[in-house]
């Protein structure tokens, strides 16, 4: 089984996506860096909240507007979103592309013990629950939203229905397993 091509090519996805999830990182750190030195940089660019926390859930979005001027703009424009809203953010979804590296990492683990005929060892076992504790991080992670604009705010909470079934998934895979 050591020269299974679709295991093969399995850990090649695995290590392709890693890297990109690590790229992910560093462009969302370079658009934090790029929002506290140069805010106007961002321009017209705005949040579409529908899109960034797009499970199933219940959102409430208040948007108040002090002029006429101000009712002219998107109310989650970029540079209008306040400095603690946009750290909160930002580490949520920091969080969220640690949790994807450590899922693949323990993936790759689990592949190459099966590439070595190991397929059912503790090892695997483990790495399957730590996958599961990852899913419901990022389930936890992506169940809320909080963004404050200066003249909008925005809570959600959602249900994201992929980690909550890859979560569960892991946890049956680690029992079937032992």
């Amino acid at each position: 089984m050591k020269k299974t091509l679709f295991l093969t090519l399995t850990t090649v996805w695995f290590r392709i996506s890693a890297v990109l999830v690590v790229l992910g990182f560093l462009y969302l750190t370079s658009l934090l860096i790029i929002y506290h030195f140069a805010p106007d940089y961002f321009g017209s660019k705005y949040f579409n909240l529908a899109g960034l926390f797009g499970q199933v859930g219940y959102s409430v979005q208040s948007v108040f507007h002090l002029s006429e001027k101000a009712a002219a703009q998107h109310p989650f424009a970029l540079k209008t979103i306040k400095p603690f809203s946009f750290c909160v953010i930002y580490l949520q979804f920091s969080a969220i592309l640690c949790c994807c590296f450590m899922i693949f990492r323990e993936g790759i683990k689990i592949i190459n013990s099966v590439k070595q005929l190991e397929s059912f060892c503790k090892g695997n076992v483990a790495s399957f629950q730590k996958m599961g504790k990852y899913f419901l991080f990022i389930f936890l992670l992506s169940g809320f939203a909080y963004v404050v604009a200066d003249h909008a705010q925005f809570l959600g909470i959602f249900f994201n229905f992929t980690a909550f079934s890859l979560m569960v998934g892991s946890y049956i895979m680690a029992e079937i397993f032992k």
